[in-house]
C-alpha cells in the first residue's frame, strides 16, 4: 500500500513538472509573439528580405521602450525606403553568451531561412560562461546532461526567480563590479522610495505644467516638496522631461538637508546629471569625492576613468585603471579600456602585451565565431558583424572579407554629453535613441550596398 501510494506520488509529481513544463513554453512562446511580432508566412515568401539579428540584450533592446530596439527601428527605416518588402526578425536573448547563440544558430537558421543574419556578440562572454566546455569540444556526458538540464523552462523559472530575489537585495552584483563588502553593497545600493502613491497630487500636477510649457512652476513645486522619501519619485517626474536642472537642484536640496547624509547612489545620481548637462568637472568632482570616501569602490572607478577617456585625458584614465586592476585584480572591462588608453598615447607596446594577455572568455568567443560564421557562409547567406557601442569583442583577424559596422566609432563621434544621453538609466545598454542610431549604421550599409 505505501509503495502503491509512493509510486502515485511520484507519477504525480513527474506529470505536473512536464504539464507546468510545457505551459510554460506555450507562454514562452505567446510572449516573444508580443514583444517581436510574429513573421508568418515570411519562409515561403521569395518577395521578402528576410534579416535575421542575434545576439544578446543589445540586439533584444534592454534599455529601450517597445519597438524601439534596433532591429525594429531597423524594419521602419527600411519600410519607408521603399527599397523593397524587408522582414526584420529580432532574435537578441538577454544575457546570452556566444555559446548559447552557437549551440542554438541551426534552429533559428532552419525557422526563418534568412537572406541575411546581423551578429552583435561577444561582451556576455567574460561573465556568462553557461555551455563553453561545449564550445571548447569538452562534449561529454556531463556537459550534455548540464546543457540539457539548463535548457529546461522550469529550471530557467526557478533560476529567474533566484536572481530576481538577488537583484532586489542588488547586494552581489554591486560587490562584484564595485568590490564593495557587503555592508558597503547595502550602503550603495539605490534607496527605494516609499511614496508608491502614483496618484500624488504634486506629481499629478508637475505633469500637467510640464505639459503645458510651464517648467518653472513645475520644477518649483518639485523642488520645494523633495526629501528623502521622495526624492527618487521625483527626480523620475523631472527626468520624464529632461529637466536636467531640476533633477540637479532636487538632489543638492536633498544632499544639503542632512551634512552627514553619505548616499553614494543619490550622488553617483548627480554627477551623471552634470554629465547629461555638459558640466564635465563638476561631475568629475563628484565622482573623486565618492572615491574618496570608499576607495574601494570599483564601480565609481571605471565611470570616472571613462569620463576620463571621453576627454582624452588617459593618462588619468590610465592610473585609475591600473589602480582598478592592482586593487580587485584582472578583469575584461579593465584590461580592454586600459588597451584603450594604450593605444590613445600610442603606447603598443603595452596595448600588444595586453592584447596578448587576454582571458580564456576571448578564446571562447573566437572560436565560436569562427563556428557561426562558417554555419552562416555555407548556407550562401549575407553575414553582417555589429560591434557594440563600446566596441568589438571577436578578434578582427576572424572578420577580414565580412561587412563590418564600427558602432563605436559612431558613439565616440558625439561629444561626451550627447553620447550619455544615447544610453538608458544602466549607462551600460542604450536608449531608444541610440538604437536608432544603431539601426541608421546598418540602414546606411544595406542602402548604400547597391543589392537593392
Amino acid at each position: 500500500m505505501l509503495k502503491q501510494k509512493i509510486g502515485v506520488f511520484v507519477l504525480g509529481s513527474i506529470a505536473a513538472i512536464v504539464c507546468l513544463e510545457l505551459l510554460l513554453r506555450v507562454f514562452g512562446v505567446g510572449y516573444l509573439l508580443y514583444r517581436r511580432g510574429f513573421p508568418g508566412g515570411l519562409k515561403d515568401n521569395p518577395a521578402v528580405y528576410k534579416i535575421l539579428c542575434l545576439g544578446d540584450s543589445f540586439t533584444l533592446g534592454v534599455g529601450a521602450g517597445k519597438d524601439e530596439d534596433y532591429p525594429a527601428q531597423l524594419g521602419g527605416m527600411l519600410k519607408e525606403s521603399g527599397l523593397r518588402k524587408f522582414a526584420v526578425i529580432n532574435e537578441g536573448v538577454g544575457g546570452q553568451n556566444s555559446s548559447e547563440l552557437l549551440y542554438s544558430l541551426d534552429k533559428k537558421l532552419d525557422k526563418y531561412k534568412p537572406d541575411m543574419v546581423v551578429l552583435m556578440m561577444g561582451m556576455i562572454d567574460g561573465h556568462n560562461t553557461h555551455l563553453h566546455n561545449w564550445a571548447l569540444g569538452q562534449r561529454g556526458w556531463p556537459a550534455k546532461l548540464s546543457s540539457w538540464f539548463t535548457g529546461l523552462r522550469i529550471y530557467k523559472l526557478f533560476n529567474y526567480v533566484g536572481l530576481s530575489f538577488e537583484r532586489l537585495r542588488n547586494i552581489q552584483d554591486i560587490k562584484q563590479e564595485a568590490g564593495l563588502t557587503k555592508a558597503e553593497a547595502v550602503k550603495f545600493r539605490p534607496p527605494v522610495s516609499t511614496s508608491k502613491q502614483k496618484a500624488d497630487s504634486i506629481v499629478n500636477e508637475a505633469r500637467r505644467l510640464y505639459r503645458d510649457g510651464q517648467n518653472e512652476p513645475a520644477a518649483e513645486m518639485l523642488i520645494g516638496a523633495s526629501n528623502q522619501e521622495n526624492v527618487w519619485e521625483y527626480l523620475g517626474i523631472a527626468k520624464e522631461y529632461k529637466a536636467y536642472e531640476t533633477e540637479e537642484r532636487i538632489i543638492k536640496k536633498v544632499l544639503s538637508a542632512d551634512a552627514q547624509e553619505q548616499n553614494e547612489w543619490l550622488r553617483f545620481t548627480l554627477a551623471k546629471i552634470y554629465l547629461m548637462q555638459n558640466k564635465f568637472y563638476a561631475a568629475e568632482k563628484v565622482f573623486k569625492s565618492i572615491l574618496e570616501n570608499n576607495p574601494d569602490n570599483n564601480y565609481i572607478r571605471f565611470d570616472l576613468a571613462c569620463l576620463y577617456m571621453s576627454l582624452n585625458r588617459y593618462d588619468n584614465a590610465e592610473e585609475l585603471l591600473k589602480d582598478s586592476i592592482r586593487i580587485h585584480g584582472k578583469s575584461p572591462r579593465a584590461e580592454k579600456l586600459l588597451a584603450y588608453c594604450y593605444e590613445a598615447q600610442g603606447k603598443t607596446i603595452e596595448a600588444g602585451a595586453l592584447h596578448k594577455d587576454a582571458h580564456s572568455y576571448r578564446k571562447v568567443t573566437d572560436l565560436n565565431f569562427s563556428a557561426i560564421k562558417n554555419k552562416i557562409l555555407a548556407r550562401n547567406i549575407k553575414l553582417v558583424i555589429m560591434s557594440y557601442p563600446q566596441g568589438n569583442y571577436v578578434s578582427e583577424s576572424l572578420m577580414q572579407g565580412l561587412a563590418v559596422i564600427d558602432n563605436m566609432k559612431s558613439f565616440s563621434g558625439f561629444p561626451v554629453f550627447e553620447k550619455n544621453r544615447l544610453f538608458s538609466a544602466d549607462d551600460n545598454h542604450c536608449n531608444g535613441q541610440g538604437y536608432k542610431l544603431i539601426a541608421g549604421n546598418l540602414f546606411n550599409y544595406i542602402s548604400g550596398s547597391g543589392d537593392f
